[in-house]
């Protein structure tokens, strides 16, 4: 009887310590596991494009007077006493006073459009005796099939008609233009080094004091 007892005290000992073990596994698998699901999520999130929002250029700050899409802020960088402005695609009085520019990186080539006000008339409801004004059609600009679409007021997304030359091959060079107050742009940008990114983006001008700053809202509509 005491030699069963002895047998039976080290086969609940063997199976304590499998269950044990198999705890051990078990909790390294899932630790693995979610290290692997972090580690891919961190690289899509540092993939993924900035989704917009509202900046102010400053001619007189070199670098603070231009804008990256692909960083979401500022795109001037202070390296070896100078100022670099090659992670940025839009740049004010830079390159010639009050005017944006585009173009001006070796590494990317460039198609700005200006789309004018795009104003969307407002409709009236029955129910809804309250004022109503056109809006602008920059929140709803998107692109569908290499065509830009936009929202008008109670519909569905309809071809915007014009602008479709941004989808033309990107240009290199400088290009300065006039910011007009309440436009929108669309902008594509290609990189032809790096990662060669090929994005479209708009941005619309808010308000606009010559020779001093421009502020933006901007938003990347998507990969090409």
């Amino acid at each position: 009887m005491k030699s069963k007892s002895r047998l039976d005290r080290v086969f609940r000992a063997a199976a304590s310590f499998v269950s044990v073990r198999r705890a051990a596994l078990l909790s390294l698998g899932l630790a693995s596991a979610l290290g692997l699901g972090a580690a891919v999520s961190a690289s899509q999130d540092k993939d993924a494009l900035p989704t917009g929002g509202l900046i102010t250029l400053y001619q007189h700050d070199a670098v603070g007077s231009s804008l990256s899409f692909q960083r979401g802020e500022h795109g001037g960088r202070v390296s070896e006493g100078q100022v670099d402005l090659s992670q940025a695609q839009l740049v004010y009085g830079a390159f010639a006073t009050g005017l944006l520019t585009v173009g001006f990186s070796a590494d990317e080539a460039v198609n700005v459009v200006d789309l004018g006000e795009l104003l969307v008339e407002p409709i009236s409801l029955a129910q809804d005796a309250a004022m109503k004004f056109p809006i602008s059609a920059f929140s709803s600009l998107s692109v569908s099939g290499r065509k830009l679409v936009y929202q008008p007021a109670g519909g569905s997304f309809v071809r915007l008609g014009a602008g479709n030359e941004v989808f033309g091959v990107p240009q290199r060079g400088l290009v300065n233009f006039e910011p007009k107050l309440g436009h929108c742009y669309a902008l594509r940008y290609q990189r032809t080094r790096g990662d060669r990114r090929d994005v479209l983006a708009k941005f619309q001008v808010v308000e606009h004091r010559p020779g001093e700053s421009v502020t933006l809202r901007w938003a990347n509509i998507g990969s090409l």
